[in-house]
């Protein structure tokens, strides 16, 4: 039986944030993420698109559609 395959798209965010100066900033790749939980691999095929590094609090439409996008 084949694994599913997901994608995981790289965002920033808080997920992908580490402290740094006053406070704290996106700094993991998605692949760094992915590499935190090696169980993944035996459920699924991951795979990781780096699309931007952004702080949640500097989200706006236009990253919104960059994601929708990419997606489709």
């Amino acid at each position: 039986m084949s694994l599913k395959r997901v994608l995981l798209i790289a965002t920033g965010g808080t997920i992908a944030s580490r402290p740094a100066g006053c406070g704290w900033e996106p700094q993991l790749s998605g692949e760094q993420i992915l590499d935190y939980v090696p169980e993944l691999k035996d459920i699924a095929d991951f795979a990781s698109l780096p699309l931007f590094s952004i702080d949640s609090t500097n989200m706006n439409p236009s990253f919104w559609l960059l994601i929708a996008e990419t997606i489709r």
